[in-house]
C-alpha cells in the first residue's frame, strides 16, 4: 500500500489522502452486509452494544495520555472535547445494553478474540507515541467512518423491519460526524506546522480506518 502525498501538505491534503487510501483498499463491514442480505438479527446488536461499551474506557484513557503529553491548543482542548463525549455518552450505552438484556457477563462473552482488541491497541500506540497530527487524524477517521456505517445500519434496522429497542435506535442516531472535522484540521495544522511527519500522519489515519473494519469483524463473530 504506498502512500501518495503531496509536497508540503495541509491537513485538509492528508484527510484526502486516506480517504484516497480508502477508496483503492475498501474496507468490509459485515453488519452492513447482513442487513442488505436480510440475515442481521437482534443477537448483531447485542454484540455491538457490547463491543463498544469495551472501547470506552480505553478511548477516553488515550484522550487523557495525549492530552497529559500535548497540553497546549489547539490540541489539550480537542482531546478533551472528545473524552467528553465518550464519556457523557457511556451512560446512554449502558441503557441500551440493559434494554437488550446484556448484563456484565453477556458482555464479557460478546468481546472474545483479537478483532474485538485491534481498536484498543492502535489507540494505545497512538497515546503513546502518536503526533498530535497522527492522533487528531486517526480521531477523524473513527468518527466518520464509524457514525456513516451506524448510520447506514439503522438506516437497513428500519427497511428490514427488525426489532431493535428504541434506546438503541435513539443511541445510534445522536450523532453529528461534521461538527468535529473543523477542530481536527485545527489540530493536524498545527501539528505540521510545528513538523509532524505527513506520512506518518497518514499512516495512523488508515490504520483506524483498518481497526474499526476489525471492530466490525469482531461483532459479526460474538453474535449470538
Amino acid at each position: 500500500m504506498e502512500i501518495k502525498i503531496t509536497a508540503n501538505p495541509t491537513a485538509t491534503d492528508l484527510v484526502d489522502a486516506v480517504a484516497r487510501l480508502n477508496a483503492e483498499y475498501p474496507l468490509t463491514n459485515p453488519l452492513l452486509e447482513r442487513g442488505r442480505a436480510g440475515t442481521l438479527t437482534v443477537a448483531h446488536l447485542r454484540a455491538l452494544v457490547a463491543g463498544e461499551i469495551r472501547l470506552h474506557p480505553p478511548e477516553m484513557g488515550t484522550y487523557g495520555v495525549l492530552i497529559g503529553r500535548f497540553p497546549f491548543v489547539p490540541a489539550a482542548p480537542y482531546f478533551g472535547k472528545l473524552a467528553s463525549m465518550v464519556y457523557g455518552a457511556t451512560p446512554r450505552l449502558m441503557h441500551c445494553a440493559a434494554e437488550l438484556g446484556l448484563d456484565d457477563d453477556e458482555i464479557d462473552a460478546r468481546t472474545v478474540g483479537l478483532p474485538n482488541y485491534a481498536y484498543n491497541g492502535v489507540m494505545s500506540w497512538l497515546g503513546q507515541y502518536g503526533s498530535t497530527s497522527a492522533a487528531a487524524l486517526a480521531a477523524l477517521v473513527d468518527i466518520e467512518i464509524y457514525y456513516r456505517d451506524t448510520f447506514e445500519l439503522l438506516d437497513l434496522i428500519r427497511a428490514r423491519g427488525l426489532d431493535a429497542p428504541k434506546p438503541f435506535m435513539d443511541y445510534y442516531a445522536n450523532g453529528e460526524p461534521g461538527q468535529w472535522e473543523d477542530g481536527a484540521l485545527e489540530v493536524i495544522q498545527h501539528g505540521l506546522d510545528s513538523g509532524d511527519n505527513p506520512r506518518d500522519t497518514v499512516h495512523a489515519g488508515r490504520l483506524m480506518a483498518e481497526c474499526i473494519e476489525q471492530f466490525w469483524i469482531g461483532v459479526d463473530a460474538n453474535a449470538r
